[in-house]
Protein backbone atom coordinates (compact mmCIF):
# COMPACT_ATOMS: atom_id res chain seq x y z
CA UNK A 1 0.00 0.00 0.00
CA UNK A 2 1.17 3.47 -0.60
CA UNK A 3 0.10 6.51 2.08
CA UNK A 4 -3.72 6.11 1.03
CA UNK A 5 -4.00 3.62 -2.23
CA UNK A 6 -3.00 -0.11 -3.42
CA UNK A 7 0.52 -0.62 -4.66
CA UNK A 8 1.43 -2.23 -7.79
CA UNK A 9 -0.49 -1.48 -11.49
CA UNK A 10 -1.00 2.17 -11.63
CA UNK A 11 -4.03 3.02 -13.68
CA UNK A 12 -4.54 6.33 -15.49
CA UNK A 13 -7.26 9.22 -14.57
CA UNK A 14 -8.39 12.08 -15.93
CA UNK A 15 -9.57 15.34 -14.30
CA UNK A 16 -12.04 17.32 -16.79
CA UNK A 17 -12.72 20.39 -15.03
CA UNK A 18 -12.63 24.06 -16.35
CA UNK A 19 -11.34 25.03 -13.12
CA UNK A 20 -7.03 25.64 -12.94
CA UNK A 21 -7.79 25.01 -8.84
CA UNK A 22 -9.94 21.97 -9.33
CA UNK A 23 -8.14 20.06 -11.27
CA UNK A 24 -4.84 20.76 -9.75
CA UNK A 25 -6.19 19.56 -6.34
CA UNK A 26 -7.52 16.66 -7.63
CA UNK A 27 -4.55 15.73 -9.63
CA UNK A 28 -2.62 15.87 -6.06
CA UNK A 29 -4.99 13.84 -4.26
CA UNK A 30 -4.80 11.58 -7.20
CA UNK A 31 -0.97 11.54 -6.86
CA UNK A 32 -1.27 11.02 -3.16
CA UNK A 33 -3.71 7.78 -3.10
CA UNK A 34 -0.85 6.48 -5.13
CA UNK A 35 -2.72 4.11 -7.53
CA UNK A 36 -3.59 6.75 -10.55
CA UNK A 37 -1.61 8.77 -12.92
CA UNK A 38 -3.21 11.66 -12.96
CA UNK A 39 -3.86 14.27 -16.56
CA UNK A 40 -5.80 17.20 -15.63
CA UNK A 41 -7.54 18.70 -18.93
CA UNK A 42 -10.17 21.74 -19.39
CA UNK A 43 -13.11 20.97 -21.99
CA UNK A 44 -14.43 18.18 -23.13
CA UNK A 45 -12.36 17.99 -26.27
CA UNK A 46 -9.50 17.95 -24.97
CA UNK A 47 -11.20 15.18 -22.46
CA UNK A 48 -11.38 13.13 -26.48
CA UNK A 49 -8.34 13.84 -27.76
CA UNK A 50 -5.98 12.86 -24.44
CA UNK A 51 -8.31 9.77 -23.71
CA UNK A 52 -7.48 8.77 -27.22
CA UNK A 53 -3.83 8.47 -26.14
CA UNK A 54 -4.59 7.45 -22.33
CA UNK A 55 -7.52 5.01 -22.22
CA UNK A 56 -8.44 6.13 -18.96
CA UNK A 57 -9.64 3.67 -16.00
CA UNK A 58 -10.83 6.71 -13.95
CA UNK A 59 -12.75 10.11 -15.21
CA UNK A 60 -12.99 12.93 -12.41
CA UNK A 61 -16.26 15.21 -14.40
CA UNK A 62 -16.92 18.47 -12.71
CA UNK A 63 -19.90 19.95 -15.35
CA UNK A 64 -20.10 23.06 -12.62
CA UNK A 65 -18.72 25.41 -15.54
CA UNK A 66 -20.54 23.89 -18.42
CA UNK A 67 -23.78 24.29 -20.09
CA UNK A 68 -24.43 21.08 -19.30
CA UNK A 69 -25.77 19.07 -16.20
CA UNK A 70 -23.97 16.37 -14.95
CA UNK A 71 -26.37 13.62 -16.38
CA UNK A 72 -25.79 15.14 -19.97
CA UNK A 73 -22.27 15.14 -19.22
CA UNK A 74 -21.74 11.49 -18.34
CA UNK A 75 -24.33 10.31 -20.97
CA UNK A 76 -21.93 12.50 -23.73
CA UNK A 77 -19.24 10.60 -22.13
CA UNK A 78 -20.55 7.70 -22.50
CA UNK A 79 -21.13 7.95 -25.67
CA UNK A 80 -18.17 8.77 -27.29
CA UNK A 81 -15.70 5.67 -28.76
CA UNK A 82 -12.70 7.11 -28.11
CA UNK A 83 -13.08 6.85 -24.19
CA UNK A 84 -13.49 3.42 -22.73
CA UNK A 85 -16.60 2.23 -22.18
CA UNK A 86 -15.32 0.38 -18.96
CA UNK A 87 -13.90 3.98 -17.55
CA UNK A 88 -15.31 4.67 -14.37
CA UNK A 89 -16.63 8.36 -13.82
CA UNK A 90 -16.82 9.94 -10.25
CA UNK A 91 -18.66 13.33 -10.29
CA UNK A 92 -18.41 16.34 -8.61
CA UNK A 93 -21.51 17.90 -7.47
CA UNK A 94 -22.65 20.59 -4.78
CA UNK A 95 -25.73 19.89 -3.95
CA UNK A 96 -27.33 16.99 -5.21
CA UNK A 97 -30.85 15.71 -4.63
CA UNK A 98 -31.80 11.61 -4.66
CA UNK A 99 -33.14 12.69 -7.99
CA UNK A 100 -29.91 14.61 -8.94
CA UNK A 101 -28.33 11.25 -8.17
CA UNK A 102 -30.24 8.95 -9.50
CA UNK A 103 -30.11 10.25 -12.73
CA UNK A 104 -26.16 10.47 -12.63
CA UNK A 105 -25.86 7.06 -12.08
CA UNK A 106 -28.45 5.90 -14.75
CA UNK A 107 -26.31 7.78 -17.05
CA UNK A 108 -23.10 5.70 -16.04
CA UNK A 109 -21.94 7.86 -13.22
CA UNK A 110 -20.72 5.07 -10.46
CA UNK A 111 -19.86 7.98 -7.90
CA UNK A 112 -20.58 10.80 -6.43
CA UNK A 113 -18.19 13.81 -5.06
CA UNK A 114 -19.67 16.48 -3.33
CA UNK A 115 -17.60 19.85 -3.15
CA UNK A 116 -15.79 21.31 -1.91
CA UNK A 117 -13.60 17.84 -1.64
CA UNK A 118 -13.05 16.27 0.94
CA UNK A 119 -9.58 14.01 0.55
CA UNK A 120 -10.68 11.57 2.99
CA UNK A 121 -14.19 10.69 0.82
CA UNK A 122 -12.20 10.78 -2.07
CA UNK A 123 -9.99 8.21 -0.90
CA UNK A 124 -12.62 5.77 0.15
CA UNK A 125 -14.25 6.30 -3.28
CA UNK A 126 -11.48 5.57 -4.98
CA UNK A 127 -10.67 2.61 -2.37
CA UNK A 128 -14.14 0.98 -2.83
CA UNK A 129 -13.77 1.59 -7.02
CA UNK A 130 -9.97 -0.34 -7.37
CA UNK A 131 -12.02 -2.66 -5.76
CA UNK A 132 -15.05 -2.82 -8.13
CA UNK A 133 -15.22 -5.09 -11.39
CA UNK A 134 -15.11 -3.19 -14.64
CA UNK A 135 -18.43 -1.57 -15.85
CA UNK A 136 -19.79 -2.94 -18.77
Amino acid sequence: MTKHGPRGARQSALVLSASRLTRTVLADLLRDFGGYVPVAVDGMSALVRVARQETPELLLVDASDTMLTMPELVRMIRSDDALSPTAKIICLVAGASRADVAAIRDAGGVAILSVPVVPQRLFRILSRLVAMPQAA
